[in-house]
């Protein structure tokens, strides 16, 4: 079942009716149309905009009323439940760590700061808990998998849950860094699965729910015989449940951004990450500066891309040039060209994303897009395997390029 607003509207009222003219129903038609207003400047399209989200926001207002209407006993729950925490009468005092004083310290440094104007601060000041706050789903999903037990992960789709027979298949390749070895479990037919071979994965005891995992790669796996083949260090245990391993270790993260604000709200020259957080228009180097509203306007010649491919290789140096957009716009592929087209002008660019994946994703689309002999690679860390049998996924694939690192 998917739970967005959207979906559960139709419990507390009735179906939305498109907005007259402007079609904005969605959170992507909703960014695609803010676009098309920086552009176009539309007054009926800009009030289309905030008729959407004046209407998410009074949708999300009646979804709680009706929930404290239709589960009153619960929402009288929720009420003592407050009413306690507010009571602090008997709690301890509690103890705040050095990350928590450190991040309120450059909060009040940021907010304070006379060297950054609002837009700056606005930005910093969002940015210093974003991490802490992002990574507790992933704690949380994580602490789910772990202690349910191997038959309720059999119908979650993201596990292969209670595998046995744990049979070795083969050991280290020979002259290999890596001492893994391949080992196969057999699970219960059917049982649909979103893994895939080279997917980064937990082994979860089931006999001693919440143990310490086992971190595996899905080497090979066949749904329909109701096997699959994992890489690990030791013998996974048996019974055992395959859970995804996505975590990452989120503390350089919050580090970098206490790091940087400190440096910002000190007033410290930070280049490009100054231009951006303070909004700057882009500055490009040969090119006339009065575009009147367009950046892209001097490098136009009718294809938007490319225009932009050529005003990102024309950036002046401390200098940013932003691009969003919803998924399935082209930003990899823009980026893509972008690379290539930096790496032609014999520039050293570097790759960074949220995971290894996306990185390895736009590494691909960049050396594809290169003309002539490849440029040195580097990719740093992984989390795939190079010998995955998986031909889609993008680091298996970067790992068995030639040339890269």
């Amino acid at each position: 079942p998917r739970y967005s607003l959207k979906n559960v509207e139709r419990l507390y009222r009735p179906k939305r009716n498109a907005s007259d003219g402007i079609d904005v129903n969605d959170a992507a038609s909703s960014v695609v149309g803010y676009e098309a207003w920086l552009a176009d400047g539309d007054p009926d399209r800009l009030n289309a905009l905030a008729a959407y989200n004046r209407d998410d926001c009074e949708s999300t207002a009646e979804l709680a009323a009706w929930l404290r209407e239709a589960f009153p006993e619960r929402a009288a729950a929720d009420d003592d439940d407050a009413s306690d925490e507010n009571d602090e009468t008997d709690l301890a005092p509690e103890v705040p760590s050095l990350e928590d004083v450190e991040r309120d310290e450059v909060f009040t440094m940021v907010s304070n700061s006379t060297k950054l104007p609002n837009c700056a601060r606005e930005a910093v000041v969002g940015w210093i808990d974003y991490h802490k706050r992002e990574q507790r789903p992933v704690w949380r999903q994580r602490r789910d998998w772990l202690e349910a037990p191997g038959w309720d992960l059999a119908e979650d789709e993201r596990c292969l849950g209670a595998c046995r027979s744990s049979r070795f298949v083969r050991g280290p390749k020979a002259g290999a860094r890596s001492t893994r070895s391949v080992f196969k479990l057999s699970f219960e037919t059917p049982q649909p699965t979103r893994l895939r071979p080279g997917d980064a994965v937990a082994l979860r005891d089931d006999r001693a729910l919440g143990a310490p995992t086992l971190r595996a790669t899905l080497v090979a796996l066949d749904a329909s015989k109701g096997e699959v083949e994992v890489s690990c260090a030791e013998s996974p245990p048996d019974p055992c449940s395959v859970v995804p391993d996505d975590y990452v270790n989120p503390a350089p993260l919050p580090r970098a951004v206490l790091r940087n604000a400190r440096k910002l709200a000190e007033g410290v020259r930070c280049g490009a990450l100054e231009a951006f957080v303070e909004r700057r228009r882009p500055v490009f180097q040969g090119v006339s500066q009065e575009t009147n509203g367009d950046v892209l306007a001097p490098f136009d010649d009718g294809d938007r891309s490319t225009a932009a491919v050529a005003a990102i290789r024309s950036l002046a140096p401390g200098s940013v040039l932003a691009v969003q957009g919803p998924p399935g716009t082209g930003k990899t592929r823009l980026a893509a060209a972008a690379i290539a087209g930096l790496l032609e002008d014999g520039k050293r660019v570097a790759v960074s994303a949220p995971s290894h994946a996306t990185a390895a994703h736009a590494m691909n689309a960049a050396l594809a897009a290169v003309a002539g002999e490849p440029p040195r690679t580097v990719k740093v860390g992984a989390r795939r395997q190079r010998d995955a049998a998986s031909t889609e996924d993008p680091e298996a694939l970067l790992a068995r390029t030639e040339g890269v690192e």
